[in-house]
Parts: C-alpha cells; structure tokens; sequence
C-alpha cells in the first residue's frame, strides 16, 4: 500500500484557501483518508470473500481427492486379490499341464512299444508258419516263390484269430 498523501493548504487570499498535494504538507484530510479506507476494506472484503470461495473449492476438491483416493486402494485390494487368485489357477492349470504331458508320453511310450511287439509278433507268426509248411526248410533256399496251398494260409490266419480273442477275453493282448 502506497503511502497516504500528505497535503498543505494553499492560500487564495486572506480567506480563502484551497487543500493542495506538498511533499512537507499535513496528513490527508479526513475525508480523503475515508475514501481510501472504505475502499481499501471494501477490496479487503472482497479478497476475503474470493479466498473463502477459493478455501471452500480446495476443501472440496481435497474432499473428493480423498474419496477417489480410498476408491482406487479398494479398486487395487481387488485387482490384487485377483491377480492372487489368477496366479493360484495358473499354477494349477500348469501342475495339471505337466501332469497331462506326462501322462500323454507315457501313452505314447506304451503305444510304440506296442507297435514294436505288435510287430515282432507279427514276424513271429510268419516265421512260425514258414515253419510249419517248410517254407524254411533247405530244400526250397534256391528257389525264390514257394507254393503255399491255400487252405493252410486260411487255417493258420484262423488260429491267429483265436489266439487273440483268448487274449482279449483274458483282459489285453499280452499273453
């Protein structure tokens, strides 16, 4: 705040006079000093009243700040309560994975040895059936097609047959 004018009274003649602004002169008249007074607690008053405004609005919005606040830290307890159980079930579905994969090449294990027996059956058969109509024997080792009478084929692929179903009702074909 500038400071008050000070002014000095400037005479026209004996009687008359007139209030003029001197650096030496009295303090402003009274009247000047009111003015500046009320105005002054007038603008006063209206920053106050701006503060006030200004006070409630942060009040609030600090309010609100506080409410969006506790929101969010309740929003993140559950997203972390999900991410918890998320993180459970993903482990259990991988346990179960790791279960399911082993189980998978085990089958797969099982199902190639049981081509290859299949198979060392099957040569078996062959051989045993070369066997018995004498396909094998050394008479015929300078010959390359043997005749097989018909019958004998039909009668051994029947006993193969049987054998199997044997097997099969005996609980597999592991016999």
């Amino acid at each position: 705040m500038s400071e008050l004018q000070r002014y000095g009274l400037e005479w026209k003649s004996d009687t008359d006079f007139i209030a003029t602004p001197m650096s030496d002169g009295y303090w402003t008249p009274w009247h000047i000093a009111q003015e500046r007074l009320t105005t002054t607690q007038a603008e006063n008053e209206a920053l106050r009243e701006g503060m006030r405004k200004v006070n409630a609005t942060a009040e609030r919005h600090e309010r609100e700040m506080y409410i969006a606040k506790d929101e969010a830290e309740e929003k993140g307890r559950v997203l972390v309560g999900m991410c918890r159980d998320l993180k459970a079930r993903v482990a259990e579905l991988e346990a179960d994975n790791a279960h399911q994969r082993e189980r998978r090449n085990a089958a797969r294990d099982c199902i190639q040895k049981m081509k290859a027996e299949s198979l060392r059956k099957q040569a078996e058969a062959v051989e045993k059936f070369g066997q018995e109509i004498g396909v094998f024997d050394s008479e015929y080792d300078d010959q390359e097609y043997v005749e097989i009478p018909r019958r004998e084929v039909k009668a051994y692929a029947q006993r193969l047959r049987q054998q199997a179903d044997e097997a099969e009702r005996a609980g597999g074909e592991h016999a």
